[in-house]
C-alpha cells in the first residue's frame, strides 16, 4: 500500500552547485511528475512516496529539496519542504526557515512547515535528508493532529 523512492531518485544532484542546475531540475507540484506517479498510483491502488527538487512561483529563483506523497486517488497527499541544512551553504536549495515569515504567510501559518497526512494506512508524514537529525522536527510532526494539503 505505500511504495517509497529514495532522496533525488528522479535528478540526483547537480554537480556543480550551481543555482542555475538546481533550477533547471526543479519541478512544479502539482505537476508532470505527481501526475506520472499518481497514474500509478491509482493503478495499484496505493501511496507513493518521492524526493526531487521543487519550484514555486510564490518564491522566484528558489529551489526546496522536497519530499511528496500521491495517493490512491492520483492526487498531491502531502508536500514537505526540508526545513535544515547539513552543507553549511554548499546546497543551493532554500529551506522555509530562510524565507520564514513570506513561506508561513503564503502556505497558511507554522503547520505548513510540518504537514502530515491522515490516509486508510495510518497517519504519514515525511522528512527529507538531515532533517530526521532533529528530534524536534520529529515531535512537531508526531504531535500533528490534522493534515494539511496544499495543492
Amino acid at each position: 500500500k505505500l511504495i517509497s523512492f529514495s532522496e533525488f531518485c528522479l535528478t540526483g544532484v547537480p554537480e556543480s552547485r550551481k543555482v542555475a542546475d538546481y533550477l533547471s531540475r526543479a519541478v512544479y507540484m502539482p505537476g508532470w511528475v505527481t501526475d506520472a506517479l499518481g497514474a500509478k498510483a491509482r493503478e495499484y491502488d496505493c501511496y507513493i512516496a518521492c524526493n526531487t527538487f521543487e519550484r514555486d512561483d510564490e518564491f522566484p529563483g528558489m529551489v526546496f529539496n522536497t519530499s511528496f506523497l500521491v495517493g490512491p486517488d492520483g492526487g498531491l497527499a502531502l508536500k514537505y519542504r526540508k526545513n535544515n541544512n547539513a552543507q553549511v551553504g554548499v546546497a543551493k536549495n532554500t529551506n522555509p526557515g530562510d524565507i520564514y515569515h513570506d513561506y508561513c504567510r503564503i502556505n497558511g501559518g507554522t503547520q505548513s512547515l510540518f504537514p502530515v497526512a491522515d490516509t486508510p494506512i495510518g497517519r504519514i508524514a515525511m522528512t527529507t535528508c538531515f532533517d530526521i537529525r532533529f528530534p524536534e522536527l520529529m515531535r512537531c510532526l508526531a504531535l500533528r493532529r490534522v493534515s494539511r494539503k496544499r495543492n
